[in-house]
């Protein structure tokens, strides 16, 4: 660590050996400042706190979930939790049922990892496709396959799309309620999707969200680049919905309405404490070491604000305004909260990690 600050280019270069050498660096600056100058030394890095899943955390926290709560970190642990092996564990549990009758089970079993399933799960709370699982596993299969099959007797892509309905499926089992809350947002936006409607919904904090998709066409172009000819596609805007899209973006805009909430309600509670330097992105939230417990607590004291009240019976009131009332009894009724206790968010040391 030393020799990488004192002599980053002439030294052994241990840091370049990380997985991301500039902020290895960094952090080796940083340990020989305070080597040398003691508890006199200033820091200056950004210490990251990071959201376990967010995606589904906010899925877990608004339906009251215990089980994909313990899973996201929203609850006391021991250990920090990993959803990503427990979504590789229930898949290898199907496999075993399956083995028997599926060869493609059986060249599965013990191959199933936690970078496979990563993507997918991490996605899922945006509403990733069936597709999109399947390209995803196909992505990570074929870096491990070295350009052949990952799987004796089946091609790569055989091989991802047997296992991308048994990942959705165990993703679904392990946040059930998140995966509740994301049919009902769907069934929803159904009925103004129907009626050629934008969906138009208001955050705990005021920041109106308009929601809208429209149909496009393509329009075909000649250009001239770099002396050749080129044929490009335009989309040019409809003026009518694109009811289908309308209905399958409902579910990852509104939680990345939340999420984004959240960041918000954060930043500007550290700073009317006080806190001036912050640095965020998406759910990571960066400050100097000496305002580390500060972002611990408000992290959680503002993720409790935020899922005090149901935001779903929030949002489903704001649909109902967008209807007639003859179309009310079409939008389904908020699914049952669960167990679990938002006030255990404060003792849940991995929430943000």
């Amino acid at each position: 660590l030393l020799d990488s600050a004192m002599s980053p280019l002439d030294g052994d270069r241990f840091w370049e050996t990380a997985d991301e050498p500039f902020e290895a660096l960094a952090a080796c600056f940083e340990f020989a400042g305070f080597t040398i100058a003691g508890n006199d030394f200033v820091s200056h890095l950004p210490i990251a706190m990071d959201g376990t899943c967010s995606g589904l955390q906010h899925l877990s926290a608004m339906l009251r979930d215990t089980v994909g709560g313990s899973a996201v970190n929203l609850m006391p642990n021991a250990k920090p939790s990993d959803i990503y092996t427990q979504v590789a564990t229930k898949v290898e549990e199907y496999l075993v049922d399956e083995a028997a009758t599926s060869d493609c089970a059986a060249a599965w079993m013990g191959k199933v990892s936690r970078k496979i399933v990563k993507r997918p799960t991490m996605t899922f709370a945006y509403s990733v496709t069936a597709r999109g699982m399947r390209d995803q596993i196909l992505g990570e299969i074929a870096k491990q396959a070295d350009g052949g099959h990952f799987l004796n007797g089946f091609t790569n892509y055989e091989s991802a799309q047997y296992l991308s309905v048994l990942v959705e499926k165990a993703i679904r089992a392990t946040v059930v309620r998140g995966a509740e809350a994301m049919d009902f947002l769907k069934q929803a936006a159904a009925p103004v999707a129907a009626a050629d409607s934008p969906i138009i919904w208001s955050t705990q904090d005021g920041l109106p969200i308009y929601h809208r998709y429209v149909k496009t066409i393509g329009k075909k172009c000649k250009v001239w680049y770099n002396g050749q000819e080129m044929a490009v596609t335009l989309r040019e805007e409809q003026k009518k919905q694109d009811k289908q899209k309308h209905v399958a973006a409902i579910a990852p805009n509104y939680v990345h309405s939340m999420d984004a909430t959240h960041l918000r309600m954060v930043t500007n509670r550290v700073f009317n404490e006080g806190l001036t330097e912050i640095a965020v992105i998406h759910d990571s939230f960066g400050v100097h070491a000496c305002d580390t417990d500060l972002l611990h607590y408000a992290l959680r004291d503002e993720m409790n604000n935020l899922y005090g009240e149901s935001q779903l019976e929030t949002f489903r009131t704001q649909i109902l305004e967008l209807l007639p009332a003859e179309s009310h009894d079409e939008v389904p009724p908020v699914p049952a909260m669960g167990n679990l206790d938002l006030n255990d968010i404060y003792e849940a040391e991995y929430f943000f990690g």
